[in-house]
Parts: structure tokens; C-alpha cells; sequence
């Protein structure tokens, strides 16, 4: 969904009221991330299964 860059510095963790918990390496992605969410989930909803909701993403910087 992200691509590879994206993909190595971030990982998904898992969904908790509506939000997905995504973990990334450093602050500054975490920023970038939060820029790019709307674009984020439009691309999950593609890929989410009919009636999961996820409206939100949540960053927390740790160990990928």
C-alpha cells in the first residue's frame, strides 16, 4: 500500500477503535506519515475486507 520506502521504516501493528497503530523509526516520518494520511487510508479502503472501518492512523515512534 505504501511502497518499499515507506514500508521500511514503518510497520503496522493493529486496529483499535477504528484506528490503525502504525509504528515508525523516527519522529520525522512519524510527521510526514501524519501529512500523508488522508491519502493513506483511501488506499487501505481497498484493501480492507467489506465492513471493516478504519478511518484513523496513529504513528508511534519504535522498533521496526
Amino acid at each position: 500500500i505504501v511502497g518499499d520506502k515507506i514500508a521500511d521504516i514503518s510497520k503496522p501493528e493493529y486496529i483499535s477503535r477504528r484506528a490503525l497503530i502504525v509504528t515508525v523509526k523516527h519522529s520525522a516520518w512519524a510527521q510526514e506519515l501524519n501529512f500523508q494520511k488522508p491519502v493513506l487510508l483511501q488506499k487501505l479502503a481497498r484493501y480492507l475486507k467489506k465492513g471493516d472501518i478504519v478511518n484513523d492512523m496513529i504513528f508511534r515512534i519504535g522498533a521496526v
